[in-house]
């Protein structure tokens, strides 16, 4: 898939971002690819822009992948599209755990995947209430709306942990 020339600038932080709050940070155990994660952002800031309103106006190109201008800066607009991505994706992967959600048994033997199922809703639920409440909140007036949420993957992301060695010197 090759990317638009609008991608470069939010790609990497967005789907890093994306990556840790669907728990898929591990280099060496990648469920998804970038790729995927990228055409997922775009589809999710097309779906974002559609019901909330920012500052600024962002041109989203579907077809080459793109967004415009950089929203790296809109902290608001990147954990809501963030979280978005991550609800829509839970839907898919709800969909398709109930599409292989049959019990089959042969004798005494028997698989049941139901509590797969169940799992899987329940991540799709609370994945859809945290986009649900971070929009929430930004409609309220938060302009840092989700960062209770995302906040600690971006610090994880830049290497901050919000440990002693990071406090500002003058509360030490």
């Amino acid at each position: 898939m090759a990317y638009g020339k609008n991608t470069a600038a939010w790609k990497t932080e967005m789907t890093s971002l994306l990556r840790y709050v669907i728990n898929d940070a591990d280099e060496t155990t990648r469920e998804f690819t970038d790729e995927r994660l990228c055409s997922l952002l775009v589809s999710s800031a097309h779906l974002t822009l559609g019901v909330v309103d920012f500052p600024g106006s962002y041109i989203v190109d579907i077809p080459n992948s793109g967004i415009s201008p950089n929203p790296t800066n809109n902290k608001s607009f990147v954990n809501l599209v963030v979280l978005k991505a991550a609800c829509i994706l839970a839907g898919g992967e709800f969909r398709t755990a109930t599409n292989q959600g049959i019990v089959v048994r042969d004798g005494p033997s028997s698989v049941d995947p139901r509590a797969m199922v169940a799992a899987k809703k329940e991540m799709m639920d609370a994945a859809c209430s945290k986009y649900e409440q971070a929009e929430l909140e930004y409609r309220l007036g938060n302009s840092n709306a989700g960062e209770a949420i995302i906040g600690p993957h971006r610090n994880a992301m830049y290497g901050g942990g919000g440990g002693r060695a990071n406090q500002d010197i003058r509360n030490r």
